[in-house]
């Protein structure tokens, strides 16, 4: 599968590339981009063919995108459907929870506040 993706990926960055190299300015970088793609996916075969083991291609890939975006800054990460989908739920508010706020005081874990449409303040939860 993800060597037709790569396939995929290199015929279609092929065509691409001389269409944009027309009228891009920056041709070099453009070649470049393919070029490194179409090494990404030799790489890919010749491992495939000859690796003793069996490749879990899933993890090479995410291996292979978590280098690239290592190169950058510690802040941009790739996040998989399902990281995806978590960080959706934190994000938008609808998750599940008892609706308290938990802080730590003189080493001991106490509730300091109860969240206004949360699970506890619809019954009668009170903070002493």
């Amino acid at each position: 599968m993800l060597g037709f993706l790569v396939a995929i990926l290199c015929f279609c960055c092929v065509p691409s590339a001389t269409l944009y190299s027309a009228t891009h300015p920056n041709e070099k970088e453009y070649f470049n981009i393919v070029k490194s793609i179409d090494l990404f996916g030799e790489v890919y075969r010749e491992l495939s063919k000859s690796y003793v083991d069996t490749l879990n291609v899933s993890s090479l890939m995410y291996a292979g995108i978590d280098g690239m975006l290592h190169t950058l800054d510690p802040y941009t990460v790739f996040l998989d459907e399902e990281d995806a989908g978590e960080l959706d739920d934190m994000t938008s508010g609808q998750y599940a929870g008892i609706g308290v706020t938990i802080s730590p005081i003189e080493g001991m874990f106490y509730i300091t506040s109860v969240v206004e449409g949360g699970g506890c303040s619809k019954g009668s939860s009170q903070i002493r």
